[in-house]
């Protein structure tokens, strides 16, 4: 099994990710990591039906997935993982699944958000946690679609005074 995408959407199952980054990654399982959706059987349900044909889809809590992923249980599937909480990330790190790049999608602002490129907005508790698994060595980008110019986050970060 391998992790062939992580992306930090808060619209988790959507165009971008059905159309341009499930088919880039050829990613075989979408797993989205989100409580209120592993939660709530009618957000599950619309989830799914956002799933392209042939792609597997995984709606759980960090806890199951970061159990299932220990053990084994995706074989050899090409797993895309998307999340709308930055702790969910900190988890997975911290429970030493290896995650070398994060990919910031859309986050729309809130209050006291900062907006770090057109459609990413960061708090201020999202900047700490990156900050802290930039140090263990997780890289973040800033990237709509695959086609798109990459941006390093650490410059968007920096360009925005944080």
């Amino acid at each position: 099994m391998s992790i062939v995408g992580v992306r930090f959407d808060e619209r988790l199952i959507h165009g971008q990710v059905v159309t341009f980054w499930t088919n880039s990654l050829k990613a075989e399982r979408i797993v989205v990591l989100d409580e209120k959706a592993a939660t709530d059987e009618i957000v599950k349900a619309a989830l799914r039906m956002a799933v392209p044909e042939g792609v597997k889809s995984s709606i759980i809590l960090k806890e199951k997935f970061a159990e299932n992923y220990k053990a084994g249980k995706y074989g050899t599937q090409r797993l895309f993982i998307v999340f709308r909480d930055m702790d969910v990330l900190k988890y997975l790190v911290d429970e030493g699944i290896a995650i070398t790049e994060v990919n910031l999608g859309n986050h729309s602002q809130k209050a006291g958000d900062t907006r770090i490129s057109g459609n990413f907005c960061v708090s201020p508790h999202d900047v700490e946690v990156i900050r802290e698994l930039e140090a263990k060595g997780v890289h973040f980008v800033a990237r709509l679609t695959p086609q798109a110019e990459e941006q390093q986050a650490d410059d968007l970060l920096k360009k925005a005074g944080l």
